[in-house]
């Protein structure tokens, strides 16, 4: 499987949440080795946790940051965080039933094409509308 790596396009401009994007990134990527050493069962079980962790830390962080400057889009934002909370639960339990590297691979294939679109949509909405509020 191809390196997950970050893209500078893929920049907000608003660095506490363009560090954590960054951090994901890396995250993913380290799954990525993992899967393709074959460095299956407990290891990547055990990242698998970790990066659901991470994520639900950077979509707290956000969802608090939405709420303090009472963003009009907050309700459908949280929605998309919430479906992607959904796509790594799934993620973890379909890894835990019965793993092979196709599934693995696939699975993390989807993580990411998500996230990158979320960013690219979702939350640079949310930069956009702290960028024209002057918060």
């Amino acid at each position: 499987m191809e390196t997950i790596q970050w893209d500078d396009r893929l920049l907000l401009g608003f660095e506490m949440i363009d560090n954590q994007h960054r951090e994901i990134y890396k995250l993913l990527d380290r799954l990525r080795q993992r899967i393709d050493s074959g460095e299956y069962e407990s290891v990547v079980k055990e990242f698998v946790e970790f990066l659901d962790v991470y994520i639900q830390y950077h979509f707290s962080q956000e969802e608090e940051l939405q709420e303090f400057i009472d963003y009009p889009y907050h309700e459908q934002h949280k929605k998309e965080h919430e479906a992607f909370k959904a796509k790594v639960l799934e993620y973890k339990e379909s890894i835990e039933k019965d793993i092979d590297i196709e599934k693995a691979q696939e699975g993390l294939k989807i993580l990411v094409h998500w996230l990158k679109n979320h960013i690219e949509k979702t939350d640079y909405q949310l930069v956009k509308f702290i960028n024209d509020e002057n918060l």
